[in-house]
């Protein structure tokens, strides 16, 4: 007949699983920054003292490949971090410019009417058209390939970035796999770089499309939106 209370309920949440996924992860993240690199660097050391021209080149090249992977895998890890702080204003056309710049090769051509801007994170962003202009230059099968970087202001809040290029075209079978979100044995993507790609967009907020481009090649869109603070669990 009063207010006392006469029961208490106390909820409780396992998160044994996942601080065990996480911990994998830092050890699995520590081995690609670390052992795997400084093994590499040392076949890289004994493969110049190999005397066969093809067999030195056959260890350098799968070597570096490999450097390659683990410096993906790194910048991974290092988005992930990023997309956790306050978002900031992004002027896309300044990314796009920057990212521009940083190849050598390639036919690369950036078409946007002025400043796009976005609340979101720079580092993200540059990083996410980084992979998207260097995916379409390593996989091209032409002497010169093509690459049209195209940004547009949506809205006051939302920007569409667009590349698209002269390649042999995305495999259905990596569009299914990206769709699904998921890997098997015997059904997985090439590489990290389209992972890297769909988990960057993610981590924005922001949808990713393929299409085929005429008369060849892909063309990817991004669509991003900005972030508030409480999106991004930054402060």
């Amino acid at each position: 007949g009063d207010d006392a209370p006469v029961a208490r309920t106390v909820l409780f949440r396992d998160v044994t699983e996942q601080q065990t996924r996480e911990q994998r992860l830092t050890v699995l993240n520590r081995i690609l920054r670390h052992n795997v690199r400084s093994d590499l660097d040392v076949v890289l050391a004994y493969a110049d003292r190999i005397d066969d021209d093809e067999v030195r080149t056959a260890i350098r090249d799968t070597a570096t490949e490999l450097l390659e992977l683990s410096d993906k895998a790194r910048a991974s890890e290092e988005l992930m971090m990023a997309s956790t702080s306050a978002p900031e204003p992004v002027e896309l056309t300044e990314v796009a410019e920057s990212v521009i710049g940083q190849f050598e090769t390639g036919d690369i051509s950036l078409d946007c009417p002025g400043a796009v801007n976005l609340s979101s994170h720079r580092s993200v962003v540059k990083q996410l058209l980084t992979e998207l202009v260097e995916n379409a230059l390593v996989h091209a099968d032409t002497e010169t390939p093509q690459v049209d970087v195209r940004l547009r202001q949506a809205s006051d809040t939302a920007a569409t970035i667009t590349v698209a290029d002269n390649g042999p075209g995305l495999p259905e079978r990596e569009q299914e796999i990206l769709a699904s979100g998921t890997e098997t044995q015997l059904k997985h993507a090439e590489g990290i770089g389209l992972w890297f790609v769909s988990w960057a967009v993610t981590q924005l907020g922001g949808e990713l499309s393929f299409r085929q481009n005429e008369p060849e090649g892909s063309v990817v869109t991004v669509q991003l939106y900005s972030l508030t603070s409480e999106q991004s669990g930054g402060a």
